[in-house]
């Protein structure tokens, strides 16, 4: 699917090029949207120890979803949905694996994702970028010159994966700490040490290691 989705966007740009450049930028971002924004066919969860954590969180109304189609197996949990239509996910693993503390602070730590807009950010950058780059692409005029600037665009892009990866690092450490401002640090940090000891080290540059999300935990 999400071939498919990179192959129609592909072609839609080579059509709309370079006349309507912010058309085919905002056709990129939607895109983006509704991949990420998806509904879930999970089974709905009912789960009233939860309901104080959500409810401190701002989420008293957003529903519970089980589901391991990103989990794969894992204990992890996540959001999906458009903002105004959150739904927050819990895999079966997370589920059986983690007490009722630690299920809390994960899902006070997804509510805080949540919370700070760090997916909008997200998603609202990555359109800014295309726009701009398409928008230069356009201004050349000149057809020869657009893959010269696709090109600088794709290493632009490129350059900036140590700044975005920083960024995705510092946006965990806010919803850790807004995870222990609903359920404490104690309960984020031991479903920290409870998810690696089930999943394993996370070995991503989008994640800081256990160390240093404990110990900011620990200073909080």
């Amino acid at each position: 699917m999400t071939q498919a989705l990179w192959i129609c966007r592909l072609a839609v740009f080579l059509a709309l090029m370079p006349g309507h450049w912010l058309a085919a930028a905002l056709l990129w971002g939607a895109g983006d949207c509704w991949r990420r924004w998806a509904g879930r066919s999970g089974q709905r969860l009912l789960d009233v120890a939860m309901d104080p954590v959500l409810v401190r969180a701002g989420m008293a109304c957003v529903p519970l979803l089980l589901d391991d189609a990103k989990a794969k197996g894992k204990a992890n949990a996540g959001f999906s949905g458009p903002p105004w239509r959150r739904m927050l996910v819990l895999s079966p693993a997370l589920r059986a694996g983690l007490d009722e503390d630690q299920r809390a602070a994960v899902l006070a730590h997804e509510a805080g994702h949540c919370r700070l807009r760090h997916e909008e950010m997200w998603l609202a950058g990555g359109t800014l970028f295309w726009a701009a780059l398409l928008g230069g692409m356009a201004a050349l005029g000149d057809p020869l010159l657009m893959p010269l600037a696709a090109l600088a665009g794709w290493g632009i892009a490129r350059l900036s994966q140590p700044l975005l990866a920083a960024l995705r690092r510092r946006w965990e450490l806010e919803a850790d700490a807004y995870a222990a401002s609903i359920v404490g640090a104690a309960a984020m940090a031991s479903a920290l040490r409870r998810l690696e000891r089930i999943n394993g080290p996370v070995r991503s540059p989008f994640h800081p290691p256990l160390e240093e999300r404990l110990s900011r935990l620990s200073a909080a």
